[in-house]
This record gives C-alpha cells, structure tokens and sequence, in this order.
C-alpha cells in the first residue's frame, strides 16, 4: 500500500462495467516525493484532499476487472510511536 492524497476527481460519460457506480480519483504519491499521480478507484467514498491509503492488490469480485489502484482507507493520524 501506498500513502496519497486525492487532488481531483475524474469525470467519465462512459464507464466500463467494473466501474459502473464507482467515482475515479487522481491521488498524488506522498512517498515519492515525485509527485506522482495515478487514478484510483474510491471504494470508500473519500473527499478531495484526503490523505488515503491506496493498494494495488484488491480484490474485485468481477473477473473483468481491470483496474490498478484501489483508495481503501482514510488515513485519519500518520504518527510514529518512539520508543
């Protein structure tokens, strides 16, 4: 998994049927620091500017599914515990 933050939303008239009901959402790589972008699919409803968590290894139930990147988390706190 990799942390990102959504930038924008991607508007599509037309849609595969994986994607049907689903929004598409351009992240930004916060661990790069390249800069990054990729589009992913927002399986849990995530505002623009949200800092998530994205994997590459979901799970879809349809055999067509032909998509690379999922947002599956919200990253609520991004602190490290020291010891």
């Amino acid at each position: 998994m990799q942390r990102c933050r959504v930038k924008s939303i991607v508007t599509s008239q037309l849609k595969t049927n994986c994607l049907t009901g689903k929004r598409l959402l351009i992240c930004e790589n916060l661990e790069s620091g390249s800069h990054e972008e990729s589009v992913a699919v927002d399986l849990i409803g995530v505002g623009v500017g949200s800092n998530v968590l994205v994997s590459r290894k979901w799970a879809m139930s349809d055999p067509g599914d032909y998509c690379d990147e999922y947002i599956v988390a919200i990253i609520d706190d991004n602190s490290q515990n020291e010891n």
